[in-house]
Formats: C-alpha cells, structure tokens, sequence
C-alpha cells in the first residue's frame, strides 16, 4: 500500500509538471533570467529557503555566495529564501550582517545579489507533515521548486540544502539550467533502513511503529519505496558534491554514482595557539552541536553514562586513581 502510494504520488506530481510547464512558458519570458541575459549577466540560484539561519549550512552558502562573486564580477547571484525571511525586524542588510558577524564572512558585493521570496516554504516544514513526513516534505518540495522557476529561471541552479525532489522540476521547467547539489545529509540513509528492518526505536522510527510486526514491514516497505523514488530525482543532477565521507558513502549506494567530496569551511583562526593555549585546560569534555533529533544527543549521554562505569569498575579493580 505504502509502495503504490508513493508511485501514485510521484506520478500525480509529475503530471502536474508537465502541465505547468506548458502554462510557464509564456510567463517564464518575464522571469529575472529574461532580463539578466539582456544584459549579458549569468545567474546562478541557490536553493536555500533557511538562508538566515546560523547553522553549519549556512556557513556554506555565504562562503559559496563569496566564492562565485570572487570568481567573476560578471555572474549574478539569487538566493531563493523563504518569505518568512523578509520581516521588518531583519533587512536583508541585517542578513548580510549576520553572515559577516557570525562567519566572518565581508565585502559582498550586494549589486550582484537579490533574494527571491517563496510563499510556499511552509511546505518544507516537517511539521506540515505528521504522517508520511518524507514524503510530505519531499513532495511540498516540489511545489516549491515550481515557484523557485517560476520566479527566476537560472542558468545555474545550486541546491545546498539537500533538496533532491526539486531537481526533476528545474529539469522540466527551466530552460535548460546546470543542475548541482552540495548535500550536508540524506534525505534518507542505509541507516534509516537498517533501524526500521531491525525494528530499532529511535527519533524517525517511533517505539509505537517498532514494537508491532506489521507497522514495522509497512513502514520498510515505504521506506524502500521512498529510497527508489530519491535515487530517480537525484539523477536528475549534473553535478553531486556531498560535505563528508559518511554521506558519500550513502549517496554513492543510494544514487548509484561517485559523488565529489568538499569538506565545508571551517574558520580555525580562533583555535590558534595563541588564543587557545595548552596549558593549564580543564578536564571537560565540551560537545557542540544544535538540537535536533538526528543529532541523538541521547547516544552522547548513554556513551557517556558507560565511560563513567568503566572508569569506575578500573579504578575499583586496580586501585589506580584515573
């Protein structure tokens, strides 16, 4: 049931591409990327509705964002942002700011860079999507994706935030754009199969769903599914970089290709040892990361809760102090 849903899903989304394409191609002569080439320009968009954000994903997109303008004065950058992102209180001076305070990140040229706002970005949100919610967010992706296009149709279309249902849009509704992909995670994992096969509770298998055979076969079944449906959209991509050698490994197995490594920028001028000295430190062990439930903060305290033993049961056993 889980497997014919998802097919029928994707084919009804599809179709609904197809027949927006045929009904943007009349609007799409007014899109930014009509009038840029008018003028010579070449643009490049970046899918990264949660650009005000300060997390590591961030970081990689003002980074990009600085690389491409240093490359070329002749090259245009949009990032599309969610609308939530135009709010009084936060100009997009304000957001250029926070890139320059929190990443060290300067000297943007803000002539060569617009925002494009999208409506629809609620349907990102995984709370838009309490049941089926990879789909959920992988199909309102695609909603998303169409009005991304339909508002500025690149030359170059760079999604940084891993989602890979927007591609097949870009594909079938643009004229024509180079399709790339820094992908930070995901959106599935041989991982996510192996807990749901072995009937492992954790933050995307609910104890509910693992304690119960049939929920359990269901839900595997689905997740197959959704991994077949997400090796299709990602072929759609000319260009595949992944942030580690742990998504490699899954992207590769998932997508059935050789993705590029780039390891994400990191600003280590802080830890020199001149404003971090050696001497005279704490034995803390200091764990730094956002709360989120892939994060599984829990795995670090029941690590550990078990060193504590074990150093305990030495000290016990030898009388050395540790």
């Amino acid at each position: 049931m889980a497997l014919l849903l998802s097919i029928l899903s994707v084919a009804s989304f599809l179709y609904l591409i197809l027949f927006v394409r045929r009904k943007l191609y009349v609007w799409r002569k007014k899109s930014l990327r009509e009038v840029e080439k008018q003028n010579g320009r070449f643009v490049v968009g970046l899918f990264h509705p949660y650009c005000n954000s300060g997390g590591g994903g961030e970081r990689v997109l003002w980074c990009a964002v600085k690389a491409l303008q240093d490359l070329s004065p002749c090259i245009d950058i949009v990032i599309y942002a969610r609308r939530s992102c135009r709010k009084k209180e936060e100009t997009e001076d304000d957001m250029l700011k926070k890139a320059k305070d929190r990443f060290g990140i300067d000297n943007l040229n803000r002539e060569s860079l617009r925002f494009v706002y999208l409506s629809s970005e609620s349907l990102l949100k995984a709370e838009s999507f309490p049941r089926l919610t990879l789909l959920g967010q992988s199909l309102g992706s695609v909603i998303v994706g169409i009005e991304a296009i339909y508002r500025c149709s690149p030359d170059v279309f760079i999604d940084t935030m891993g989602y890979a249902f927007t591609y097949p849009v870009v594909y079938l509704l643009s004229k024509g754009s180079t399709i790339a992909t820094y992908t930070h995670y995901p959106t599935i994992s041989t991982d996510m199969l192996q807990r749901v096969y072995e009937r492992r509770p954790s933050y995307n298998n609910d104890a509910m769903i693992s304690n119960n055979k049939v929920t359990s076969v269901i839900k595997y079944v689905y997740y197959v599914a959704f991994s077949l449906l997400y090796r299709f959209v990602g072929g759609y991509a000319d260009l595949v970089i992944v942030n580690s050698s742990w998504t490699k490994m899954h992207i590769d197995q998932l997508w059935g290709i050789n993705a590029t490594t780039v390891f994400p920028p990191c600003d280590v001028s802080q830890f020199s040892s001149k404003n971090l000295p050696l001497t005279e430190r704490e034995n803390v062990i200091v764990s730094l990361g956002q709360f989120r439930p892939e994060k599984n903060h829990a795995l670090q305290l029941i690590t550990l809760q078990k060193l504590k033993q074990k150093i305990e049961q030495r000290k016990s056993e030898s009388g050395i102090e540790v």
